[in-house]
């Protein structure tokens, strides 16, 4: 299983989701109006760094699919 990162750009967050999270799965292609998807990661940690190294002010994991 592998990781994603939804970029909230409206908002200013980052947040980690796993790629079989409810919310991943129902995307409407890899761009939306207020973000966009960035992935595959091979693990969690990957994907923390990168959103990490964006300029997202808030990096989290997704409460859905992370618990």
């Amino acid at each position: 299983m592998g990781f994603v990162v939804y970029m909230d750009d409206p908002l200013g967050y980052a947040r980690v989701h796993k790629e079989n999270c409810r919310y991943y799965q129902s995307r409407e292609g890899e761009d939306m109006e207020t973000g966009y998807w960035k992935g595959s990661f091979d693990t969690n940690e990957e994907a923390l760094n990168y959103a990490e190294q964006t300029e997202a002010g808030k990096v989290k994991t997704s409460g859905v699919c992370m618990e």
